[in-house]
Formats: structure tokens, C-alpha cells, sequence
């Protein structure tokens, strides 16, 4: 109980951003002198540049992009909360590299609630490789166990029909990583790529017979401005970016547990949550019956002042499928074989809606917009 309590605090003074993707992770350090405090340096891109006293540490610096440092606890009144320090970077490589090449004298480091000197990773499970390498998943079912009451055993909720998210996986020999990168951006807009590496060995909350995976590193990540107080874009995708260690008010901790089941040729990446419950996402293999989006990646849809109807842009399909939901999933239009560029909605209130347009070579899409 101690180690959520730990990571409950961490979390909310660690987070306090409004977006809720974040292309970082975070790990924190105890640095014990304040001549052992880096010096920040902030460069046009975003990044920073950490400067340390011995050269051999500046050199580790050197090979990471690090996105941000500061002081957790800069006001406390106890001395060693003011030791504590927070490091935002894009893979977990500069937290080893830290770790076993730094005395704990100059950083003490963790990452999630697993101290430095016990943070490990074991070599990707052969049957987790075998399933997801080279394939694409579509998100099929979600829960995350405080939205419902329920705590253990909760049943897993469908996503809204509208709600296309497609990942494709690539295993790397080399590194022993393995790839997840959404096929298209996601219905509320945004864009990441993730790279795993098999589960932490010492999580203390994992039984031997999970399959185990861990986010390693980031892909830089495209965010767009959302409005999150129209469910459900926050709903679905805030609390998949907590389960993949994406969110800035992250929540999940420890290593995904995997479960595999092949008669449904479906994967569950399941966290355990810091307020005593879980997130648990399911993805349904869509290799055999998905096809590419290339056709659809410049189609657009827009509205004209003053004009009754939703413009379709960039279409190349002579006819095609298009269906509009509102948020909270109902639908509203739906008409096949359409051959016009343009649909009367009109008569649709003020608010954000879901296009799904499907063309006659069976491609998918799915974007929004706001009627105004």
C-alpha cells in the first residue's frame, strides 16, 4: 500500500498540466548536494540540455533527448522532499545508463515505484512476438474499474461503434523491442508510437504466469488541441494513454499484463491503477480484413458559413458509405453508395461529431467536427 500512496503523491504533484497526451515519461531523483544539481539549459526545440559538474555524466546526458527537470517539492518543509527532483525523457535507456554508471551518492534514482538498483527487464516472451509481429489490431473493448463501481473481475466495455483505432505491431531483433504505432491518427486527433520491452522482473505485484511488457520508449508524438469536456474522447483516450504511460496525469503503474487469446485472435494489455483498481484494453487481430488508409489520408470534412451542408474533400471514390455519430455514440446519419460530396446536417445541434466514411474499395476512416 505504501509503494500507490507514494505514486498517488508523485502523480499529482508531478502532473498538474491540462493535456492529457504527454510525449514523455518521468522518473524521479534524490540528489543529496546541491553542487550535484544539473544546470538546465533550454534549447529552441523543446529540449534541454542537463550540465553537471563531472564530464562523464554530462556525456550520458548527451545521448538522451531529455524534455524537461525540476524540483518536485521546492516550497516542503522537509529536507529530503527538497532532495527530490524529476526528470522527463523519451527512453528509459538514460534511466539505466544513470542508474549503473552514477554513484547513488551524486542520483538516487526510481522509475515508477521500483528503485533504481532493483529496475530490470526481461527478454520479450516468444509468444507475444509470434501473435502481434507484423499484424494490426483494431481497439475493440475497454474498462478502467473506478467508472463502473467495480473493482476485480469487471466486464470489458465495447468502444463506441464510430471509434476506429487501428496499432500495428513490429518486432526489432536487435534491441528486443517490440513496436506499437497507430495506423492513422485517432478519432479525437492525436498520433503516437511506442516501443516495449518485456516486463520489469522485480515488479512486486506481477504472479510468474503473466506475460509481461513495460513502455521503454517514446516515438515523438502528435497532439492536437481537443476539447476533453465532450466525452467520449477523454472517456476512451485518456484512459488508454494512462495505460500506456502517455498521460499527464498518469495513473497506472507496473508492468502490463498480457493475455493472449487466439481462439478470438484477440491481445488484453491490462495495468493495475493507483486508487486500487485497473485499466484493461482489448484489440481484436484486423490484419486480415483491414485495408489501407493511403486512399483516405487526404480526405477531410469541413463546414461553410452559412451552408446547410458538410463538405467532403479529397475523395477519390465514386461512391462510399458515411455514417455521423453524436458523442455519445447514437447515429444520426447513414447513407450507402453515396455519391454527393457534400451532406445536409443542418438539422444537427451545436456540438462535436464522428464521420465515418468507408469507400467502394473498403477502406475506413474516421474523423471529427465541430457544428457550429
Amino acid at each position: 500500500m505504501a509503494f500507490r500512496l507514494f505514486v498517488l503523491l508523485f502523480v499529482n504533484l508531478s502532473f498538474s498540466q491540462t493535456s492529457y497526451l504527454c510525449p514523455s515519461q518521468t522518473a524521479g531523483f534524490k540528489i543529496e548536494h546541491e553542487t550535484d544539481v544539473p544546470i538546465i539549459t533550454n534549447n529552441d526545440d523543446g529540449t534541454i540540455t542537463l550540465t553537471h559538474p563531472e564530464d562523464y555524466i554530462n556525456e550520458i546526458f548527451s545521448e538522451y533527448v531529455i524534455l524537461d527537470f525540476w524540483q518536485v517539492y521546492p516550497t516542503s518543509n522537509s529536507e529530503n522532499l527538497r532532495k527530490t527532483y524529476a526528470v522527463e525523457y523519451l527512453s528509459k535507456d538514460l534511466i539505466v545508463d544513470l542508474s549503473t554508471t552514477v554513484p547513488n551518492t551524486i542520483f538516487y534514482a526510481y522509475v515508477d515505484y521500483n528503485h533504481a538498483a532493483e529496475f530490470s527487464y526481461s527478454p520479450l516472451e516468444t509468444e507475444i512476438i509470434t501473435f502481434v509481429d507484423d499484424k494490426t489490431f483494431k481497439l475493440k473493448q475497454s474498462i478502467y474499474t473506478d467508472e463502473y463501481g467495480c473493482n476485480v473481475d469487471c466486464p470489458l466495455q465495447d468502444v463506441p461503434e464510430y471509434y476506429d483505432l487501428y496499432v500495428e505491431f513490429d518486432y526489432e531483433l536487435d534491441s528486443d523491442t517490440l513496436i506499437m504505432q497507430l495506423v492513422n491518427n485517432t478519432p479525437c486527433g492525436n498520433n503516437f508510437s511506442i516501443k516495449f520491452k518485456g516486463g520489469n522482473s522485480n515488479d512486486l505485484y506481477d504472479p510468474d504466469n503473466y506475460l509481461t511488457l513495460q513502455t521503454w520508449e517514446l516515438i515523438p508524438i502528435t497532439e492536437q488541441e481537443i476539447d476533453f469536456s465532450n466525452p467520449p474522447c477523454d472517456a476512451i483516450e485518456f484512459e488508454l494513454y494512462a495505460l500506456l504511460n502517455i498521460s499527464c496525469q498518469n495513473s497506472a503503474f507496473g508492468n502490463f499484463k498480457v493475455t493472449i487469446d487466439e481462439p478470438n485472435s484477440s491481445i488484453n494489455l491490462y495495468r493495475d491503477h493507483v486508487l486500487f483498481g485497473y485499466h484493461e484494453f482489448r484489440f481484436e487481430d484486423a490484419s486480415l480484413s483491414l485495408n489501407e488508409f493511403d486512399d483516405l489520408q487526404d480526405v477531410f470534412v469541413f463546414e461553410k458559413q452559412d451552408n446547410p451542408f458538410l463538405q467532403i474533400a479529397n475523395l477519390k471514390s465514386e461512391t462510399f458509405d458515411i455514417e455521423i455519430f453524436d458523442i455519445s455514440g447514437q447515429q444520426l446519419i447513414d447513407k450507402t453508395n453515396y455519391k454527393e460530396q457534400t451532406v445536409r446536417v443542418d438539422h444537427l445541434k451545436s456540438g462535436v461529431y464522428f464521420v465515418r466514411l468507408s469507400d467502394d474499395s473498403g477502406n475506413l476512416m474516421t474523423t471529427k467536427f465541430l457544428k457550429k
